[in-house]
């Protein structure tokens, strides 16, 4: 095995945010994410063969959630917004290899490789979709991130 690379990263960040002279308090601003942090580990394994794992993490950006509140009058349920930014989604997490093997062809690197996008699959909320199930009552479906994303490809350097 050749050189092993490694490098982590975090970061820390509160984002507040308000509307001067409408409200005095302030809210999470939609893109407050307090934490971050992505790792990554290459190896060159020889023989022009290179594997790589990045994963990602961050803490859920704040949204503004919408709440189901009963008419009395009508007795039927309508969604209404809540406060501003004052709910957060669910954490995102990734993990992605890469394995690549390079070749030389007329003096120039050609790189095949395979790509794996969310090996481990996550279900990472998008957003919310507010609806209303069979019976009529407020229902909250996630709409999700892609699961596992294959790529296969082919990359070449001309001159060198």
């Amino acid at each position: 095995l050749g050189p092993l690379e490694i490098s982590f990263s975090y970061s820390y960040l509160v984002a507040m945010e308000r509307i001067a002279g409408l409200n005095d308090s302030y809210y999470p601003r939609s893109s407050d994410q307090t934490n971050t942090a992505s790792f990554s580990a290459i190896s060159d394994l020889g023989a022009g063969w290179t594997l790589s794992v990045r994963g990602f993490y961050g803490s859920g950006y704040a949204y503004t959630p919408e709440i189901a509140k009963l008419d009395t009058v009508t007795m039927i349920s309508m969604w209404t917004l809540g406060n501003k930014n004052s709910a957060h989604y669910p954490a995102y997490e990734r993990i992605d290899l890469n394995i690549s093997k390079t070749f030389i062809l007329m003096n120039s690197p050609l790189r095949v490789f395979l790509d794996i996008t969310n090996l481990l699959n996550r279900k990472n909320v998008w957003s919310y979709l507010y609806t209303y199930n069979g019976q009529g009552n407020p229902a909250v479906q996630p709409n999700l991130l892609l699961g596992i994303i294959p790529a296969i490809g082919v990359s070449y350097r001309f001159g060198g």
